[in-house]
């Protein structure tokens, strides 16, 4: 896990900044779900680590919060002016210290954890009816609740008895279903949006390679040892600890396709595990420690 100031003094991408601030506002919603009130929702009261393209979020201080019954909307919109007010905060001390990612503005920065959060909230809580037949305003709908960090397999789809019409809602599945998965099928740890990806490398093989009907943990073991560990292993010694295997993993498999769409044809995975350790695993510091290319 990663501080704040880790992450964003380094060299990080708008793209990352904007994860960072998804993750913290879907942290603060899956709290406010539960009856949490934090009290002092911030920046450094949050480590976060990186989970396949985005962050997960964790609460590390809870000195100051208390569970209740159910927040009232009076109670959630006093943790919302804390959290923007510590956010900001917390990013102009950076930006005074010369290290903020540039072009970075501390408060639209803290109002777009905000804006993050409502859309979050008001997506579980209020349920769309869309005509089936408008499939322009159906694919907006998806496409929405896809942006905003929800799986189909998280979305619950179902036609209106009374008016015929679709309706669209979220589900906001237990945290660590995914991980707990992956542990129980393929015995590998892993953060949730990691583990989905893995999973999903899991299931096309086990659907291309299990021509037997063998039991899912056979082909587990198959995978781990024809798959993942083959891959893991093709970073060189001096290089291994800079990224989870997990997480590292996820990302040659994103190279794969990069390289693959350039190409015009499937490269594979020994060509995309070399490309990665030659072009973009020297320019890691996910461990916040130099490592010397020999």
């Amino acid at each position: 896990s990663l501080p704040y100031r880790v992450l964003l003094s380094g060299a990080v991408t708008a793209h990352e900044i904007t994860t960072m601030a998804s993750a913290l506002a879907l942290l603060l919603v899956r709290l406010h779900l539960l009856g949490f009130w934090w009290g002092d929702c911030s920046l450094s009261n949050t480590l976060f680590r990186r989970d396949a393209e985005g962050f997960a979020a964790y609460l590390v201080d809870a000195e100051t919060g208390e569970f209740q019954k159910t927040l009232s909307d009076g109670q959630r919109e006093h943790d919302l002016e804390i959290v923007h007010f510590n956010v900001a905060a917390e990013l102009e001390d950076l930006s005074l210290s010369g290290v903020l990612y540039p072009g970075m503005e501390p408060v639209r920065a803290a109002e777009a954890v905000i804006r993050r959060y409502r859309r979050i909230w008001a997506a579980l809580k209020e349920r769309q009816l869309l005509d089936p037949k408008d499939r322009h305003a159906v694919e907006g709908a998806m496409r929405q609740l896809h942006d905003l960090g929800f799986a189909v397999e998280e979305v619950a789809i179902t036609i209106d008895g009374d008016t015929q019409m679709i309706s669209f809602q979220p589900k906001l599945v237990a945290a660590g279903y995914h991980t707990q998965r992956l542990r129980e099928v393929v015995g590998l740890d892993a953060e949730e949006l990691q583990a989905k990806r893995l999973l999903a490398s899991f299931d096309r093989y086990n659907a291309r390679e299990n021509k037997l009907g063998l039991p899912i943990q056979e082909m587990a073991k198959q995978w781990i040892s024809e798959v993942f560990e083959p891959v893991i292993n093709r970073v060189p010694d001096h290089m291994r600890g800079r990224v989870e295997r997990a997480q590292m993993f996820h990302e040659i498999l994103e190279n794969r396709w990069y390289l693959s769409e350039k190409a015009g044809y499937d490269v594979g995975l020994e060509v995309a595990a070399d490309d990665y350790c030659t072009e973009i695993l020297p320019l890691r510091r996910d461990s916040g420690v130099d490592i010397v290319i020999q």
